[in-house]
């Protein structure tokens, strides 16, 4: 999986391969004894070793705002995770008490219908 911006770590692996690419053509031109060309190849080895640097920085920092952002985002799922067992034990709780109000709506005897049945009953 990629970790921090598009491109960062490519970034990184093309400046590493160009600082070995500038020390390789530096030592070439020691060889081939001109100086000019090898001192040429160092400054830019030295200017991509620079950029390098400041990319792996970036990098890193990016990297870390993924940690962070991914550290969050599961805190947060948590905390969704249970509200949503909240809301189901409060619905549990609320039908069950709907049932039970219904319940005792049905054995509700109208006192009226209580008289004429004890007085039929007499």
């Amino acid at each position: 999986m990629r970790h921090g911006r598009p491109g960062c770590r490519e970034l990184v692996e093309d400046l590493e391969a160009g600082v070995s690419e500038a020390y390789n053509d530096a030592m070439a031109a020691v060889q081939a004894d001109d100086d000019a060309a090898a001192r040429r190849h160092l400054q830019v080895k030295a200017e991509r070793t620079g950029r390098l640097e400041t990319a792996r920085a970036e990098l890193e920092a990016a990297e870390a705002r993924v940690a962070r952002t991914r550290q969050a985002v599961e805190m947060h799922s948590e905390r969704v995770m249970e509200v949503e067992r909240l809301i189901q034990r409060s619905m549990a709780a609320a039908s069950s008490s709907r049932a039970s109000s219904l319940e005792s709506d049905l054995a509700y005897e109208d006192p009226l219908e209580k008289k004429f049945k004890d007085l039929e009953g007499r």
